[in-house]
């Protein structure tokens, strides 16, 4: 049966979340190279070099020691200082962001991807696609029907159920 891992089982022996001073991050040390450039950015070159550890194979084999190791590291710094250190460096990481961050996303509000449309004198907050079609958002044409507001017609098409035992549902509560 599968079962959460956060990555951690991945075949890359270091590709996982990891806590920040304040916010976490993913990483992912998915070569020999990128394993050394990280360790550069850390200020730990001499680490990136240790043959112990220079083979993916060899970093799979210690991989708990080794989590823990940059876990301790990257505990020391924010998200923003490790990120700016890592873009540097050209080592993949990346903000796991939580929702109110990622609805304030400047790429994504500039794509379009969060709008809102008014239903019954209310504003409904929507995601979109995220895909452009002639260079604008993809939206829908009509706002998302209130809950309910269209089970007669579902139940009627679907079941063949006519007005009345749609009513008939209703007054027995099951709808």
């Amino acid at each position: 049966m599968p079962r959460r891992s956060g990555g951690r089982d991945s075949v890359i022996a270091i590709y996982q979340a990891f806590e920040t001073a304040d916010e976490p991050i993913t990483l992912g040390l998915g070569n020999d190279g990128i394993w050394r450039r990280f360790w550069e950015a850390v200020g730990r070159p001499e680490r990136g070099r240790d043959p112990s550890h220079g083979s993916n194979a060899l970093r799979r084999a210690h991989r708990a020691a080794i989590v823990a190791e940059i876990q301790d590291i990257l505990r020391g710094r924010p998200r923003a200082e490790w990120l700016a250190a890592f873009a540097a460096a050209r080592v993949p990481a990346g903000p796991i962001n939580r929702v109110d961050q990622v609805v304030a996303d400047p790429a994504l509000i500039a794509r379009g991807l969060f709008y809102q449309v008014e239903a019954q004198g209310t504003a409904m907050p929507q995601v979109g696609t995220g895909f452009l079609l002639d260079g604008a958002a993809n939206r829908p044409r009509r706002p998302p029907p209130r809950l309910g507001a269209d089970t007669a017609a579902v139940l009627g098409e679907w079941l063949g159920l006519d007005a009345a035992r749609v009513a008939a549902l209703r007054a027995e509560g099951a709808l």
